[in-house]
């Protein structure tokens, strides 16, 4: 061979290692990531990623860790998280080195993919990592890092916050139960404060996280007033949701002394009843003293100076619907033990029939000076008050609500029994309503005895029967559609 084509030879061997160098830096050049990765909550337990195409990608592999989590202990060497192969690209939950539970979707080839299962209310480091499997050896890109966050839940306070005093040392606080958000898996509890005033003065929690929906509060002075706030707490996820504060409720402990005169009343009452029976006048005015002196307290507490009539008015009525249950057992036999349609029953005994509410009323108005009337006083049926304010005669209903100046009351066309049926006059309401004092009336007779159901000594148990005839005895009036009884 002539040294010129030694040197032609040579020539293209260096140009061939040069190619071939070229080719091999090619190979190794880093697959460029995913671009403007973004992340966006899809409720209380998802996360969408998206992110734009990758040159020459042909798969995506997407991890979701949570931010700021405690440390666990764990018997993984890394905390690091293998994404799937998995063809459908579901994500894997794993549990890292620091206790977190890390969720890894891989072969995804599209450039969206949706967290599932996540924690509410969490935030997570989402990463995405481009992958080329053209090659025999995958390539992968650096990751692409965005942050993501479930969505929180808004919790309901707790409704119909009420309070009353048990005793000069007890006050009891009760709410409807609040519920777990729809579609979430959560326990709920309740934590209740005290404060001295309207403000939040001296606000001191006294029961946290109670299951319960009532919580007494005990060891308060004689004559005290206290204001209640009541909040839902729901747990998710081992995290806490708590409501916003229930509106106040307030009561005042009652008056060592009135407690003392009430009791030494009630006894008497109760040993006049022994000598002369449950109609004994003696015991009635016995009955009749203690309720009139309790009416005085009670007005004395809720009638502020400065009040106008129809204020007064109302704060009578909102005592009666927040401190005085209802009296579901009306019959004869029963008001000999209870009084139920006596004022001492609604002020003494806390639960009354709707006579005994407006004797109540009655007693209240005439204290403070406002003139009344007992509307169906004796009749077998719902029993109401009127009182005279500014000339115009107000409904004022201790088991509902109080009428407003110029608010009509009436009648629908369509009149519906406290059982649900309706009927289209008030006539055969009555006729239907009359149908079931009927049977009561005969049941109560004891021409059913044979056929009623027994009690545990063998005896007539009409309790149910009762309980049925007296849905009868409610009707809805058409603008506030409320049942009374």
């Amino acid at each position: 061979m002539n040294i010129r084509m030694f040197r032609k030879a040579l020539a293209f061997l260096m140009a061939a290692m040069i190619v071939t160098a070229v080719f091999a830096g090619c190979a190794r050049t880093e697959l460029s990531p995913a671009g403007r990765v973004t992340a966006k909550a899809g409720g209380t337990h998802s996360i969408t990623v998206s992110w734009d195409a990758a040159e020459n990608a042909t798969a995506y592999e997407a991890t979701a860790v949570p931010v700021n989590v405690p440390a666990e202990t764990s018997d993984s060497d890394t905390g690091e998280a293998e994404a799937s192969d998995s063809d459908t690209g579901d994500a894997e939950a794993s549990d890292s080195a620091a206790g977190e539970t890390v969720f890894a979707a891989g072969d995804l080839d599209g450039t969206e993919y949706t967290f599932e299962g996540l924690a509410i209310d969490t935030e997570y480091e989402i990463t995405v990592v481009a992958v080329d499997k053209s090659k025999t050896e995958a390539r992968k890109s650096a990751p692409a890092v965005v942050s993501g966050r479930t969505d929180s839940v808004e919790i309901n306070a707790p409704a119909e916050v009420a309070a009353a005093a048990d005793s000069d040392t007890q006050i009891t606080v009760t709410w409807e139960a609040a519920a777990v958000p729809e579609g979430e898996d959560g326990a709920i509890a309740y934590t209740v404060k005290a404060a001295d005033d309207e403000t939040g003065a001296n606000e001191t929690i006294i029961a946290e996280k109670i299951a319960e929906t009532s919580f007494a509060q005990e060891g308060l002075p004689e004559n005290t007033e206290k204001y209640y706030t009541v909040y839902a707490v729901v747990t998710i996820d081992e995290k806490d949701f708590v409501s916003d504060g229930s509106a106040f409720a307030t009561a005042v402990t009652m008056e060592t002394a009135v407690l003392e005169e009430e009791a030494a009343a009630a006894a008497k009452a109760e040993t006049a009843a022994k000598q002369g029976g449950g109609g004994n006048t003696s015991a009635s005015s016995a009955r009749e003293a203690a309720a009139w002196a309790e009416a005085q307290r009670v007005v004395g507490r809720i009638i502020t100076e400065g009040m106008s009539d129809w204020d007064k008015a109302n704060a009578i009525c909102n005592y009666m619907v927040n401190n005085v249950a209802p009296q579901y057992d009306q019959s004869l036999e029963a008001y000999k033990t209870n009084f139920g349609n006596e004022a001492y029953a609604a002020l003494i005994s806390h639960i009354a029939a709707c006579s005994g509410v407006c004797k109540a009323v009655t007693m209240m108005c005439n204290i403070v000076g406002l003139q009344s009337q007992h509307i169906n006083a004796g009749q077998w049926t719902h029993q109401w008050n009127l009182v005279l304010i500014d000339g115009e005669w107000l409904r004022l209903d201790g088991q509902a609500w109080m009428q407003k100046p110029n608010e009509p009351v009436g009648t629908s066309e369509i009149i519906k029994c406290g059982c649900g049926e309706e009927f289209p006059t008030m006539e055969a309401l009555e006729a239907h309503q009359a149908y079931y004092k009927d049977l009561l009336n005969r049941a109560e007779a004891g021409e059913f005895d044979d056929i009623a159901p027994r009690d545990a000594d063998g005896k007539p148990d009409y309790s149910q029967w009762v309980a049925d005839d007296y849905a009868h005895w409610g009707y809805t009036i058409d603008y506030a559609t409320m049942v009374y009884y």
